[in-house]
């Protein structure tokens, strides 16, 4: 079960208040048995501060600790150190101190961690640190702060931070220590994030808030604060609904875009469809109109010829030549006709007009 670490109650005297402003003091300083605890943070300095706290009550009880973090953590927990004797702690192997990209690259395997690796690594560590525990006082425990999650975590891979998390818990089933993780809340920033959150939560049995809430010595100034975060978590809560549904109601007007289009492309689909059938009917006129045409000039040339040659040979009386001249130049007129209208064919149908 994870617990939100309670909160001190407030101390009139100000030496008292200096050292018990944090809020999670008291346990950083006597941590329960098999306790994993996570510290969230802002700053670095904060964070430094919060594991020289928690390492430092065990330098002064005798106990054995673990320090598992980059080099410039560990710079700083060493500096904050400095009044418990920090260098004589890590020259006896009271205080060992790890880097935590090379203790990653001791059991990832494809970016995930390796259960056997990691138990083969933890052990070793552990039995090395406590090969010399006999020296120290009887109580003596074994205080542990790992950042390899954090690394993990900003490296953009947050479910090998979670599986490193429960490995740690199972190593706890075998091994007596009391471990403190520590997250930068830059890690949870995005909307989907909120999940992942929770489940860091869960793989701890505690939790303790930035420095922002933890530098509250008030309880009403921590009363307001926690309402604060409520208001803006509902807030939020609210903006993110509102934003789906925006994003739900530009999604439908996307479709309905999508549906538009495809109609107009139907629409000019069968308009050139139809614009295509209206041309082949235009040809298939002109088509029948030249055929036509040259049916009507064959057998009209042979009437005018024959007309033509009665003409010539006299063969008619005088009314019958003039009948003869009446339909020869009704014949010509015609002919003309048939002429022209062979011609805009020919000009319209540029393949030429089909011929039987």
């Amino acid at each position: 079960m994870t617990n939100l670490i309670p909160f001190p109650t407030p101390l009139s005297s100000p030496d008292s208040h200096a050292l018990d402003h944090h809020i999670g003091q008291a346990f950083l300083a006597n941590p329960t048995p098999h306790s994993h605890a996570v510290q969230f943070y802002d700053s670095d300095a904060f964070l430094v501060d919060t594991v020289a706290h928690f390492l430092g009550a065990g330098l002064q009880t005798g106990d054995r600790m673990l320090v598992i973090a980059t080099p410039d953590h560990r710079a700083g927990i060493v500096d904050r150190l400095q009044a418990h004797d920090v260098q004589s702690a890590i020259s006896d192997g009271r205080l060992m101190m790890l880097d935590a990209q090379q203790s990653l690259c001791q059991f990832m395997v494809s970016g995930a961690p390796d259960p056997d690796l990691f138990r083969d690594f933890l052990g070793r560590t552990l039995t090395k640190l406590q090969s010399r525990r006999n020296d120290g006082p009887p109580h003596a425990r074994l205080r542990a702060y790992g950042e390899m999650v954090d690394l993990l975590w900003k490296d953009g891979n947050p479910q090998a931070a979670i599986r490193l998390e429960e490995l740690w818990n199972e190593a706890g089933n075998e091994h007596a220590f009391s471990l403190l993780c520590a997250y930068v809340m830059g890690n949870f920033y995005r909307e989907g994030d909120t999940a992942r959150f929770m489940e860091v939560c869960r793989t701890h049995s505690h939790v303790l808030p930035t420095e922002t809430f933890a530098q509250l010595t008030d309880a009403h100034a921590r009363l307001r604060e926690i309402s604060m975060l409520q208001q803006r978590a509902r807030s939020l809560e609210s903006e993110i609904a509102h934003r789906k549904e925006l994003e739900n109601a530009l999604r439908l007007a996307l479709r309905q875009r999508s549906s538009a289009e495809e109609e107009l492309r139907a629409c000019v689909k069968r308009e050139q469809q139809a614009r295509e059938r209206a041309e082949a009917s235009d040809t298939y006129k002109e088509m029948f109109l030249g055929i036509l045409g040259h049916d009507l000039r064959n057998p009209l040339n042979t009437i005018l010829t024959t007309a033509r040659l009665m003409k010539v040979r006299g063969e008619l009386t005088a009314d019958g030549e003039k009948r003869l001249n009446r339909m020869v130049t009704s014949g010509a007129r015609m002919e003309r006709m048939i002429a022209q209208l062979l011609d805009v064919t020919r000009a319209r149908l540029a393949e030429g007009i089909p011929v039987d």
